[in-house]
């Protein structure tokens, strides 16, 4: 049976070095322990956990560089809090954290060998004050997720100093930026004593980091093809351990117009759009770590919902997509509906339109709460804010609907978020929301787009008559939503 050679574990850390059999994922795999605490001056808030899994639909090989979301959880936080997750982790495992009423975002990574553990205690407190002592390593790899955490707030910073010119002198000065910022990693990794296991994981992300600083500078659209193909040729494997998705989005859209509107994309779905481009490479591994990233980008950002009706199996054919890749599109195909965690929300206020009240619940997950009230009704649902000047323009929108509608097996819900109270109590008094009103508390709202990846308003969602979220993004429109409405109702 072919063996696949952890190649990045052996580069960075030679104590970590595995061997992983291709068959046999479950071997890949350790156990993360994060503990949250409260022990600063800040009360209470929201504290957000998003988890990003390098392993999610790609090979193990391929899935050394580029991490993909795998889950998100958010948490009340009061002042006694004190309780530990534990949850399987890949050999790296990248972590977002969102702490304060702004949800300012700090980074954390950890490296772990199959079968061994890691350990990350959060505190709350700590963090919003921006202290670093809030975050402590600790299992067999602590120190060395300690330093690798250094160094990427020292890469960070010193990433933001790198200043290139506005035009395409720029281009030049891509190698010597990324020269100084390795001069100066190594004199900082003198000071800080670090180990060779630390310097290798930071030596490796500067590419990524030059580039992205000069795609800042220049802008996606003045990004030169032949410079992209050069540094496809000469960084490839650097710069995507942490820049994959904006390089190649820039490399494929620059010289091949993937995503873009030309003439001759209009009769392709992404996916085949995906397959030409891989056609036009030489074939290599670089090639096919190159599609992957590119299905698995595709894949996170719309679902499977145009791949066509054939078989995956022989829609992807050899040599660009792996057997892996295949099994993960079929199982996304074939997807009944979309779960969201069970997420129990501190306060959800419903305004009673017929008796001009405002009632409260507390501990209720949103679309529990939704499946239980309109039990056997198909739900169409409007998630929007009062300050979201496109939300409110749509909601003449959704009143045609809801009178098309009405006296059929149909409910419109808005769900308000970040929204004054007083505000939104004002706009539905006066008859300007249609549907059944909710509104989320502030910090609930956090809680609500985290986990549920809420960040685009207004979104709309579908629900049918058995409680299955059928679309996260349901069209809008009297003509168009309709067609949607009409189909659940049909097939119900």
């Amino acid at each position: 049976m072919k063996r696949l050679q952890l190649i990045a574990l052996a580069m960075i850390a030679g104590s970590i070095s595995c061997t992983l059999r291709a068959s046999d994922t479950s071997r890949s795999l350790s156990t993360l322990h994060l503990k949250i605490i409260n022990t600063g001056t800040n009360p209470t808030g929201v504290l957000t956990v998003d988890f990003h899994d390098p392993t999610c639909y790609r090979d193990p090989l391929n899935a050394l560089y580029s991490p993909c979301t795998d889950g998100k959880q958010a948490f009340f936080i009061d002042s006694d809090t004190s309780f530990t997750l534990k949850r399987e982790m890949p050999w790296r495992q990248d972590i977002r954290i969102g702490v304060g009423a702004r949800m300012d975002t700090h980074h954390a990574v950890l490296l772990s060998a199959p079968g061994d553990s890691a350990s990350l205690t959060l505190d709350f407190g700590k963090i919003c004050g921006n202290d670093d002592t809030g975050f402590v390593f600790g299992g067999k790899q602590g120190s060395l997720n300690a330093q690798i955490n250094a160094c990427e707030k020292y890469l960070s910073q010193l990433s933001e100093t790198i200043r290139f010119p506005r035009d395409s002198s720029a281009y030049g000065l891509y190698p010597e930026k990324t020269a100084q910022m390795q001069d100066s990693l190594a004199r900082y990794s003198a000071r800080a004593k670090l180990s060779k296991a630390a310097k290798e994981w930071a030596r490796q992300s500067i590419p990524a980091r030059v580039y992205i600083q000069l795609r800042e500078t220049l802008g996606f659209y003045q990004m030169d093809f032949p410079f992209l193909s050069q540094i496809a040729s000469n960084d490839l494997q650097s710069l995507t351990f942490s820049g994959a998705q904006a390089f190649l989005t820039d490399y494929a859209q620059r010289g091949f117009g993937l995503f873009s509107d030309r003439p001759e994309n209009k009769a392709l779905t992404p996916w085949e759009r995906i397959a030409r481009f891989a056609g036009t490479q030489p074939a290599s591994p670089r090639r096919d770590f190159m599609t992957f990233q590119l299905v698995a980008q595709t894949l996170q950002e719309q679902g499977a919902s145009d791949i066509p009706d054939t078989e995956p199996a022989s829609f992807f054919e050899s040599p660009y997509f792996s057997d892996r890749t295949v099994r993960a599109v079929r199982a996304e195909r074939e997807r009944t509906d979309i779960r969201f965690p069970e997420t129990p929300l501190k306060e959800i206020c419903y305004f009673d339109k017929q008796g001009g009240t405002v009632d409260t619940v507390s501990g209720k997950d949103i679309f529990g709460l939704l499946r239980s009230r309109y039990a056997g009704k198909v739900v169409y649902i409007d998630v929007w804010g009062t300050w979201c000047s496109p939300c409110i323009a749509q909601m003449s929108s959704l009143a045609e609907l809801q009178e098309k509608y009405e006296g059929k097996d149909v409910v419109f819900v808005t769900l308000a978020v970040w929204s004054p109270r007083e505000r939104w109590v004002e706009m539905v008094g006066e008859g300007k929301i249609p549907g059944e009103c909710f509104l989320f508390d502030f910090a609930s709202a956090t809680v609500f787009s985290t986990v549920c990846d809420f960040y685009m308003f207004p979104s709309h969602l579908l629900m049918d008559r058995s409680g299955r979220i059928v679309t996260r993004y349901a069209p809008v429109g009297i003509s168009s939503a309709g067609a949607a409405i009409d189909r659940l109702l049909k097939d119900n």
